[in-house]
């Protein structure tokens, strides 16, 4: 797979957002949501415009697959 930009990532994180937006009193994220938001912020504090899929875990891959 090639590597994810992060404005890829963003739209997935948008897409499953639109699908499973925050619910409850705590506005608590989806799985997928909140695992692909903490890959976007080690992206962003990281300074990586790119995400090599190949390196992440089988449910991050996953997650990714789903959505993007």
């Amino acid at each position: 797979m090639e590597p994810l930009s992060i404005s890829q990532l963003e739209a997935a994180i948008n897409r499953a957002r639109a699908v499973a937006p925050a619910s409850g009193i705590e506005a608590s994220l989806s799985p997928d949501v909140a695992l692909l938001a903490r890959l976007y912020g080690e992206m962003i504090f990281r300074h990586h415009s790119h995400l090599d899929v190949e390196t992440l875990s089988d449910e991050e891959q996953l997650a990714l697959l789903r959505w993007v």
